[in-house]
């Protein structure tokens, strides 16, 4: 190189230097004599403007994969870091550990059908608190991830293109108006962290849905192989149309695949009682208490919403009223054999006394009522007239501000409500108890509630902070887990191991408010492989795995709650409406 080359190269290393100095002064008159060192330098610079610097050496990191092997085929030792084997739907498959740089060797071996390459966050602390809570990380390390399991989610709406959600949605359908993305995403990403090599299909039924637009969903989530439903999601009966049809759809669903549901927040936005009809207009919250303060009286601006139900009083009015039973002596929607009806009145307390914001009334004859307003900074309060009642009825309001006047028993909605549908309250790891706002049995003759589960939740954007819809799928994903290791466990199998295997958190025995305990993945997964030892084709807590032969031990080990108990957003359809994610009825669903 001679000395005006060297020169334009120190030329260029200063331009490039430039922006990072105020001033940058540059000789370039020859120097008398250039070192040994000095022309190592300017070699150096050179191959970097050449671009032809050594490369790093690369790490070649291992990966988990999933090899579906054909036939008879086998795989030694050397090729697959085997951590677990099974059959599934007569195929062989085998999870474990390769260099990432022979992925592709092999899934080119004759013996491999097929390779995937397991999902991975790439930053473990976007893995939602509850899945080290519930045990199911340790279930990861041995191999259980919900691999080949779909679970089928019913959500209002879905942003399948979320970073949380990579990978993660197979299949996505909507069946009704678009609705709010946020909660149903959020929903998904739980479901995500604790089984996250299961497959998601979402079905979207918008802020609102009909019986028939809910059975649609519903049954494309169990045609498409969902071996476990969630709706994190609460109904209520708006204008003419109940929640009857929609129950329907959860219990049928139920009796084939097993279905997770959010018991609700409503144990502090929920009252039940039995209005004995009077000359009285107004109908008493508690004895000479005609108005219901919202946010406990404190004043507040924003969206308002409440249900109110009603059904004619069997014989014994008060004692059915508080076992939650109608007319007929069973839970749900009673027959619309109701004479007169009921008005639900939003009012505004002020210095110059009080003001009707808004009231409705049903719509033919029908028995329930649904109030949608947003009001500015205020108090407000709720209250009940009767119109040409003469009979006595079981009253229920749901809303989704706190009631100064409530009852905290039996405050579940559909489908929480239904026989055979698996309901999840929120436990408050911190307090040692259920979460204040948690939704509470019972529902009939049984508890309502089925177990409890943390409910923190990672899903940026979202406006997730907590509540029972986030601890809906935390069950779910679990059940995921259990049926990757045992994919012939009924639904029945799964919901009694699940409930077998909680932690009593509370009195002893189940309980409306915690139902068998607290949910604990670890303890599902040993009482899995206890009651299906020998019946399935894995265990699930299985630590030993082994192909053709080759067997490698694998490593095995054995946080706090949100408990905001913030109800998900609401919609109106026409024909049911949740509040937690509440649709309305035509059901509405928040």
């Amino acid at each position: 190189m001679n000395r005006e080359t060297a020169c334009q190269l120190v030329l260029v290393a200063a331009l490039l230097l430039a922006p990072l100095a105020p001033v940058l002064v540059v000789d370039t008159a020859p120097p008398e004599r250039a070192s040994a060192d000095d022309r190592r330098a300017v070699e150096r610079l050179e191959g970097l403007l050449r671009d032809d610097a050594p490369s790093p050496v690369a790490v070649d990191r291992e990966v988990l994969v999933t090899v579906r092997l054909r036939g008879e085929g086998s795989l030694s030792a050397d090729r697959l870091d085997v951590r677990r084997r099974y059959v599934r739907q007569g195929t062989r498959h085998a999870k474990g550990y390769v260099p990432l740089s022979t992925v592709r060797d092999l899934s080119s071996d004759p013996a491999v059908g097929m390779v995937r390459l397991r999902a991975e966050h790439a930053d473990p602390g976007r893995v939602a608190a509850g899945v080290r809570r519930i045990g199911a990380d340790r279930l990861h390390e041995r191999g259980l991830t919900g691999d080949g399991v779909t679970v089928g989610i019913v959500g209002g709406g879905f942003r399948i293109s979320d970073p949380e959600l990579a990978g993660h949605i197979a299949a996505y359908r909507s069946f009704g108006p678009a609705g709010g993305a946020d909660h149903g995403t959020a929903v998904a990403s739980v479901v995500a962290d604790t089984a996250p090599d299961a497959d998601i299909h979402a079905a979207a039924v918008g802020a609102g849905t009909s019986t028939a637009e809910y059975r649609r969903a519903v049954t494309w989530l169990r045609d498409s192989g969902a071996d476990v439903i969630v709706d994190a999601g609460s109904y209520f009966g708006h204008g003419d149309a109940g929640t009857d049809g929609l129950a329907a759809v959860a219990r049928n669903a139920s009796g084939g695949t097993l279905f997770v549901t959010s018991a609700g927040n409503y144990a502090q936005r929920h009252w039940r009682g039995v209005h004995e009809p009077d000359d009285r207009r107004w109908v008493d919250f508690e004895p000479g208490v005609e108005g219901n303060a919202l946010a406990g009286g404190e004043a507040f601006a924003g969206r308002v919403r409440a249900s109110l139900q009603w059904s004619p009083a069997p014989g014994n009015a008060t004692a059915n009223a508080s076992e939650g039973r109608n007319a007929t002596g069973t839970t749900g929607d009673a027959p619309n054999t109701t004479t007169g009806e009921y008005e639900l009145h939003l009012f505004r307390r002020g210095a110059g006394g009080q003001r009707l914001v808004t009231s409705v009334a049903p719509a033919g004859n029908g028995s329930s009522v649904y109030l949608d307003a947003t009001v500015p900074r205020g108090r407000y309060y709720l209250a009940v007239a009767a119109d040409n009642v003469s009979t006595p009825h079981r009253l229920e309001l749901f809303a989704t501000r706190d009631l100064r006047h409530r009852t905290g028993n039996g405050s579940l909605a559909v489908p929480a409500s239904q026989p055979g549908v698996l309901a999840v309250g929120v436990y408050d790891y911190g307090a040692e108890s259920v979460a204040p706002f948690s939704s509470r049995g019972p529902a009939g003759n049984r508890t309502g509630v089925d177990v409890v589960a943390p409910d923190a939740v990672v899903a940026p954007g979202t406006g997730a902070t907590g509540g029972t819809s986030f601890a809906a799928p935390y069950v779910a994903g679990t059940a995921a887990l259990l049926v990757d290791g045992h994919p012939n466990a009924t639904a029945t199998e799964l919901r009694s191991v699940l409930t077998a295997s909680a932690r009593d958190v509370a009195a002893t025995g189940p309980d409306p408010a915690t139902g068998a305990g607290l949910l604990d993945a670890r303890a599902a997964a040993a009482a899995a492989d206890t009651r299906f030892a020998g019946a399935n084709d894995t265990a699930v807590g299985t630590a030993q795995a082994e192909v053709d032969g080759a067997t490698r031990d694998a490593a095995d080990d054995g946080n706090h709650t949100d408990a905001s108990g913030s109800a998900p957003e609401t919609g109106t359809a026409t024909t049911a409406t949740p509040v937690e994610s509440t649709r309305a009825l035509p059901a509405v669903r928040r």
